[in-house]
């Protein structure tokens, strides 16, 4: 899911901007079910008396599945025997690796390509989704520019 790819005008902004917390979460929630279901869609429940803790779960049991089909995701493009592999998700570089050298040699192969680095700390529950072999590091890319020559 990608949420560049929605467009809110400035009513419906206004109109998020007034809402409490909890009631921007449902406003979130009912953005993705019409993404995934599409509009006019209905729920089995008929009962409109759902609480937000209701919501509450059942954004917390999505974003669990969304968070094991993620792990599965990158566990499934990670070849163990290769000496690293680089994953970029938007704006971060991801490298696995069984060595701690080849590690620092992709990030440096990247950086002679162009692309410019800066490490980045990830949080741990962000990171047991994406350190799939023994050592790992996140770079975020700040910029691109010509082939740079270390001579």
């Amino acid at each position: 899911m990608n949420f560049n790819d929605y467009i809110i005008d400035k009513e419906d902004f206004e109109f998020y901007l007034s809402l409490s917390e909890e009631e921007r979460i449902l406003f979130l929630y009912d953005l993705i079910c019409i993404d995934i279901y599409g509009k006019g869609s209905s729920t089995k429940d008929t009962d409109n008396s759902t609480s937000v803790e209701d919501f509450q779960s059942i954004i917390k049991k999505f974003l669990q599945d969304f968070e094991e089909r993620l792990s599965s995701i990158i566990e499934s493009n990670i070849k163990k025997t290769s000496k690293a592999n680089i994953i970029i998700v938007n704006n971060l570089a991801i490298i696995n690796s069984n060595t701690k050298k080849h590690v620092k040699a992709a990030a440096y192969e990247l950086l002679e390509s162009g692309i410019l680095l800066s490490r980045y700390q990830v949080k741990p529950s962000v990171e047991h989704i994406f350190k799939k072999q023994e050592y790992f590091e996140v770079y975020r890319i700040i910029g691109q520019t010509n082939r740079i020559s270390m001579n």
